[in-house]
């Protein structure tokens, strides 16, 4: 049911990212058409987050805006939105480390962070960085690799990597 619906967000918020909720650095339910508009204005890798619509367990999705490439130029504002981050991966890995360690590849060239200001202009570290549970150092990290599908949305794929000694 939508009340249903609704308490499974509230719960995850509660549960899971109070803190963030509290800085205002969730959005809410917002459209993708206002998700939109309001990344279009911004600079490349400019992100937000945001409550999935889609998800009956509640779940957060980052989308972050880049431009089209043309050549030389910077072309159109494209967005793009990860999965929804439900309970079942928060429970793995907080999400400002998850947000802290993404990484996008569109398979021809190196990953890379795609989420460096928060909405609508702060640094991702400076928005975050008090709430990262763990060293980003390369041992025992996680690396997030998506492929993107034309639709916008990308899959995601969790790679463990670890470094013996």
């Amino acid at each position: 049911s939508f009340w249903q619906w609704i308490y499974e967000h509230l719960d995850l918020t509660e549960k899971y990212v109070p803190n963030i909720w509290n800085d205002g650095y969730i959005m809410g339910f917002l459209s993708k058409e206002r998700e939109k508009a309001l990344l279009s204005e911004k600079l490349p890798s400019t992100f937000l987050l945001r409550f999935s619509e889609n998800s009956q367990w509640g779940g957060i999705i980052m989308t972050w805006v880049e431009c089209s490439k043309d050549g030389f130029t910077c072309g159109e504002p494209v967005v793009h939105s990860t999965k929804s981050y439900a309970r079942t991966d928060l429970n793995n890995i907080s999400l400002p480390n998850i947000i802290r360690d993404y990484t996008s590849t569109d398979g021809e060239k190196d990953p890379v962070n795609p989420l460096i200001y928060r909405y609508p202009d702060i640094p991702r570290d400076v928005a975050f960085g008090r709430y990262y549970t763990s060293a980003s150092d390369n041992k025992d990290s996680f690396t997030f690799i998506m492929s993107m599908k034309t639709t916008g949305w990308t899959r995601l794929n969790m790679i463990c990597q670890t470094h013996l000694i």
